[in-house]
């Protein structure tokens, strides 16, 4: 796995022979503005396609709330989600064991304008086999 970039935010990190994209994020998530994610999503966008990436695990087991995010929300769709779009297959969301809920419900789903698979997972093994199509 190559540090595409690392901050105290978080990590996103490539494995270029797999063509897959890892975003850990840190507990500082809890003070980023709304520039700093776009900063970071834009980055793992342009790795992405850059890569033609077709799988993507987002950690958010440390991710703290963080009102900034309510402020991108129409921001991810425009700019970053046709991005994914062209190269992405499966999106995995990795939460807390304890997490109250997962998206999709641990579920593969797909959010409007997304052409990939998305999935919410507790445990990192069946996210990765899932990435992996098996």
């Amino acid at each position: 796995m190559k540090t595409i970039d690392k901050d105290r935010y978080g990590q996103i990190t490539l494995d270029e022979a797999r063509r897959f994209l890892r975003m850990d994020w840190f507990p500082a998530t809890g003070e980023m503005s709304a520039e700093d994610f776009k900063r970071t999503l834009g980055l793992a966008a342009e790795t992405a396609l850059a890569h033609a990436v077709e799988s993507v695990l987002v950690d958010t087991r440390e991710f703290r709330p963080n009102p900034a995010l309510a402020e991108i929300c129409e921001w991810r769709e425009r700019e970053i989600v046709p991005k994914y779009n062209q190269v992405v297959q499966r999106f995995a969301w990795l939460t807390a064991a304890d997490a109250l809920q997962i998206p999709g419900d641990g579920q593969p789903f797909q959010n409007p304008g997304e052409a990939y698979l998305s999935c919410g997972f507790r445990d990192e093994a069946a996210a990765m086999a899932w990435l992996s199509g098996e």
